[in-house]
């Protein structure tokens, strides 16, 4: 989680999920290779406006990155088109202001599994790393 006394924004991933069914409409195939969803949860202060000065916060902002398990990093964005088609709304992460609360998920679009998804966001002094497992039931396909 990140430290709310400095963000008044903490969240934690909850569940990884390496063979997710992209079951939104205007989902047609992984554009990278495959896809992969993070289950967030996550919670806001009543101050967030006065700490990080934005009325809203989203762990879904273009500051992810797929790197490999031999360190490489992929060119390719992770929050692809097929990523943000993946999921439907109601399954979503979404966007929260002061004092609220949410769980959801964000689809990932990666080449593969083993390897980690990179945070940076522009509102963190760093980010965050959470390693992506290969999936093992997939290595015949």
């Amino acid at each position: 989680m990140s430290n709310s006394a400095d963000y008044s924004f903490v969240f934690s991933v909850t569940k990884i999920d390496l063979q997710p069914t992209c079951v939104d409409p205007g989902f047609s195939k992984p554009e990278n290779g495959r896809m992969v969803t993070l289950r967030f949860k996550t919670a806001t202060g009543k101050d967030l406006a006065e700490v990080m000065q934005t009325n809203d916060v989203t762990l879904d902002d273009g500051s992810w990155q797929f790197v490999s398990s031999d360190g490489t990093v992929a060119n390719a964005d992770p929050r692809s088109g097929a990523a943000y088609n993946c999921l439907p709304d109601s399954q979503s992460l979404p966007t929260i202001g002061p004092a609220q609360q949410a769980n959801g998920s964000l689809a990932f679009d990666v080449p593969r599994t083993a390897g980690s998804l990179v945070f940076t966001p522009y509102w963190a002094d760093g980010g965050w790393e959470w390693k992506i497992p290969a999936d093992r039931s997939s290595a015949s396909k």
